[in-house]
């Protein structure tokens, strides 16, 4: 026989799962409405309408749009920051595996080299190794960082 805590616990987690829901789908139609609202924006300055082609979307706020699209470019910043630094680290493991003699069929290895050789192979096209010192590491680092500072920046001031 169930206790009558334990009932009432268990209604008190229903009713709060329905909340929860809910507000997750009020969240999810204002985020949709306010996509929607973007593109439609973005398509009536293209077609250089002077109206919206829905009437809801008339009455959209435009510090909304603003702060969506603001938050848009502020994430897009943090994804390509984690990219670039992420693409860093792995040509920086590259460097340090050719000192070595890695077993070229662990998988490591493979994918180290698979996502690395078309960077690095286009590099050693226009700059070959010095006295076998292979400088390419070195300048597609240097690369990275300034499309990173360049790039992030660019973007974290679109977000402002």
């Amino acid at each position: 026989m169930e206790s009558l805590g334990q009932f009432s616990d268990d209604n008190f987690k229903r009713k709060h799962n329905k909340i929860f829901v809910h507000n997750q789908a009020t969240f999810v139609r204002n985020i949709l409405f306010d996509f929607y609202a973007i593109l439609n924006y973005i398509l009536c300055l293209i077609l250089k309408k002077g109206h919206f082609a829905n009437k809801q979307v008339e009455q959209i706020n435009f510090e909304r749009l603003v702060f969506v699209v603001q938050n848009f470019f502020s994430a897009l910043a943090s994804v390509v920051h984690l990219f670039l630094t992420l693409y860093m680290y792995v040509v920086i493991a590259r460097a340090v595996m050719s000192w070595f003699n890695p077993n070229p069929y662990n998988n490591m290895v493979r994918f180290i080299y698979q996502v690395t050789d078309p960077v690095l192979d286009r590099v050693r096209r226009w700059i070959p190794p010095i006295s076998g010192l292979d400088l390419s590491p070195v300048i597609v680092i240097f690369a990275i960082l300034f499309i990173d500072r360049f790039l992030v920046s660019v973007l974290r001031n679109l977000a402002r």
